[in-house]
């Protein structure tokens, strides 16, 4: 599997290369494709990244509200306490 420096040295190297007239544009169209395609591909890994971790955020933010109102009412159950059993 390629690293993140590899592909883009890749991506790069495909960039600046000229296309070559006795290969056709299939060749040129395809490759650009591919590049359109990882390109597509990366941006919707990282949206998935931010959202996942802006539910997670979300999740832990509700948790502490929770435990919040949970000690501003004055209850003292509020977050387990694990207590080891004497042997």
């Amino acid at each position: 599997m390629k690293t993140a420096a590899q592909i883009a040295a890749t991506g790069l190297a495909m960039l600046m290369k000229t296309p070559d007239p006795e290969k056709g544009g299939e060749d040129h169209e395809r490759e650009e494709e591919d590049e359109r395609r990882l390109g597509f591909l990366l941006a919707l890994i990282a949206v998935a990244v931010v959202v996942v971790l802006g539910l997670w955020l979300l999740w832990k933010m509700w948790e502490n509200e929770k435990l919040q109102e949970c000690i501003i009412t004055g209850r003292r159950d509020c977050a387990p306490v694990a207590i080891p059993a004497s042997p």
